[in-house]
């Protein structure tokens, strides 16, 4: 019975329902890493988001480098979010500003763009649009508690792949 359900759906129909149920992907998670290197390092030349990140970071860039390839690898494979600081998070949005956040979004464009040609960074750039979607509000939440329950709102939505 199994072989004739699979004989009647055509080859095609087959190919579509593979390639819908999961993201096509035209770089290794090396390459990502490599982006993200590129990014830490044009972060610390920068002279409006060195000293910002500093006080964010201090001296955990290595740390910091390896949560966010694993953070932009669940979006982009639809894995499982790693494990983020909640207390962390709110630390970084009171410190940073809007144009801080549009600086560090043109940095990572600017690092994907070194490393990949445009039809192959469109991933990429996709997850760092809906990040930046996601923060920008947040920085404008002057009350901690609303800040700090959009924040998780946020990150279950990012769990969830619907943000």
């Amino acid at each position: 019975e199994s072989r004739l359900a699979c004989a009647s759906t055509s080859p095609v129909r087959w190919l579509m329902d593979i390639a819908t149920a999961s993201p096509t992907l035209f770089f290794e998670d090396q390459d990502l890493t490599a982006v993200v290197e590129e990014l830490s390092h044009r972060v610390r030349c920068d002279s409006q988001l060195a000293p910002v990140m500093k006080q964010i970071v201090g001296n955990r860039w290595s740390e910091l480098e390896l949560g966010t390839v694993e953070l932009f690898l669940a979006k982009l494979k639809m894995r499982s979010l790693p494990d983020l600081s909640v207390d962390r998070l709110n630390r970084a949005i009171a410190l940073l500003s809007r144009q801080d956040c549009r600086r560090l979004h043109t940095l990572f464009l600017e690092a994907v763009f070194a490393r990949f040609p445009l039809h192959d960074a469109s991933n990429l750039v996709e997850v760092a649009d809906d990040v930046l979607g996601w923060i920008q509000p947040l920085l404008e939440e002057a009350e901690l508690g609303r800040r700090q329950r959009k924040l998780l709102n946020g990150m279950e939505r990012w769990r969830s792949n619907t943000l």
